[in-house]
């Protein structure tokens, strides 16, 4: 799947009408009904209820496309604002930063930059691929999530955001205040894959055993964990803010609140001028947009 997959469903959903969504993309029905059931193949269940009188969201469906708006205006913020002409230079700046940095925080990132006439590459990467790029000399700046093998590069200060469990609204939990790990016994994981930060994901695996839980199953997802979640297939841990606006979702939070993100702002040691100049506003915008707050352990 690529973006346009995703477009298409958000068409789909504005209108509840195959004919005026593809007139409104400007192409004809046949391929838009083929592309919207390549990806209902791909998540393995209908995002759409047809009928020969309506088109209506399904409840996974509707848990879906939450998540496709946001993927969508986050992509075509990104396009109107750092969209480079024929004849502009190409920035002196690449700033990685984690796949679920927000739209209004990348938008505050790039008036950063642009306030002191500097053009900024901003690139969704994970904290493996940063790492990577940065020792390279590929990218100047990184976002990366904490632990991760960065004793020979530039780090500031360490954010630190809370993560609670994410359930579906019909699970037997979802009714408590706060829970254990513990209660979680017998219940499958919905975890990111392991490349993306292997010590971040061995930590918190580690954190499950000492708290008391084993989970059944591991599943590996990213862009389709909450609808996954919803369709009752795993645990998935997250911010608050996660299962906003979802109502098939709830955010509970962990008694003890064994589990966290944490994530700094890092650079290779040959950038020490541009390091400076810029990590402390790199993470205030993820302080103010995000949710993160700074470690009190940092």
């Amino acid at each position: 799947m690529d973006i346009r997959h995703l477009k298409y469903v958000v068409a789909v959903a504005d209108t509840l009408h195959f004919g005026r969504a593809a007139l409104a993309l400007g192409i004809s029905q046949p391929p838009l009904s083929a592309r919207i059931k390549e990806v209902e193949d791909h998540c393995g269940f209908q995002l759409f209820e047809r009928t020969t009188r309506k088109v209506e969201l399904t409840e996974k469906g509707r848990v879906f496309i939450a998540e496709a708006r946001k993927v969508t205006e986050s992509f075509d913020a990104l396009m109107s604002r750092f969209a480079l002409g024929p004849d502009v230079p190409l920035p002196a700046i690449s700033l990685g930063v984690p796949s679920d940095t927000s739209a209004v925080a990348l938008l505050e990132i790039g008036e950063l930059f642009r306030r002191v006439g500097e053009r900024v590459d901003l690139r969704e990467r994970t904290t493996a691929d940063q790492l990577v790029t940065i020792r390279a000399g590929g990218q100047t700046l990184g976002a990366v999530r904490l632990p991760a093998p960065v004793d020979d590069l530039l780090v500031g200060r360490t954010l630190r955001r809370e993560l609670g469990a994410v359930l579906p609204a019909s699970h037997p939990l979802a009714g408590e205040v706060a829970i254990d790990l513990a209660q979680l016994e017998g219940e499958d994981l919905v975890i990111f894959p392991r490349s993306m930060a292997p010590q971040v994901y061995e930590g918190m695996l580690s954190t499950f055993a000492e708290e008391g839980w084993h989970p059944r199953r591991l599943t590996h997802a990213t862009r389709l964990a909450r609808p996954m979640v919803a369709n009752g297939e795993g645990i998935l841990f997250r911010e608050k803010a996660y299962t906003e606006g979802v109502p098939e979702l709830v955010w509970k939070p962990l008694r003890g609140k064994p589990l966290a993100w944490r994530m700094a702002i890092v650079a290779g040691r040959a950038q020490e001028a541009l390091f400076a100049r810029f990590h402390e506003p790199l993470e205030a915008a993820f302080i103010a947009h995000d949710n993160w707050t700074q470690d009190e352990a940092s």
